[in-house]
């Protein structure tokens, strides 16, 4: 009968067998040891390192009539479970456009260069951006956004 041992088991229902499942949410090491029946022995270690860089945009430019760049919203990554807040300001600090608890790189809940009912003056603005991660983490992103005609 053959030996399969992980070091650390990550998975039980894996335990024996060459199949190990999990989601690694920071750098780690598994060893695998294999003994067969004539009692010959193999091991291996599999280092497995995960990217931790956030995966978070916001454009830096736009013009609201343009039919390419026309909203502003945030965009994310496969890491992005959902962004709670999204909230734009102009020079004197006044919001001009906030949004709440919406899914990444969804446009329609981006601004599209109004401030009430007109359209905002071409200025930079300045953003800021809650982002809630897969991995249950969250995180205050901030920026500026110039609006141009």
């Amino acid at each position: 009968m053959n030996l399969i041992e992980w070091d650390p088991l990550f998975d039980p229902t894996g335990a024996g067998t060459l199949l190990q499942g999990w989601s690694p949410t920071r750098p780690s090491s598994i060893d695998i040891l294999i003994r067969d029946t004539m009692g010959c022995t193999a091991q291996d270690r599999l280092l497995i390192f995960v990217d931790t860089r956030r995966h978070v945009y916001v454009p830096n430019i736009f013009d609201p009539l343009s039919s390419e760049s026309g909203i502003v919203t945030v965009y994310g990554g496969n890491d992005v479970a959902r962004v709670e807040s999204f909230q734009i300001f102009d020079r004197w600090g006044d919001l001009v456009f906030e949004q709440k608890d919406f899914l990444p790189s969804d446009e329609s809940k981006g601004w599209d260069g109004r401030f009430g009912s007109k359209l905002a003056e071409p200025a930079v603005y300045v953003w800021k951006a809650v982002v809630l991660f897969k991995d249950g983490f969250k995180e205050l992103f901030s920026g500026d956004v110039t609006l141009l005609r």
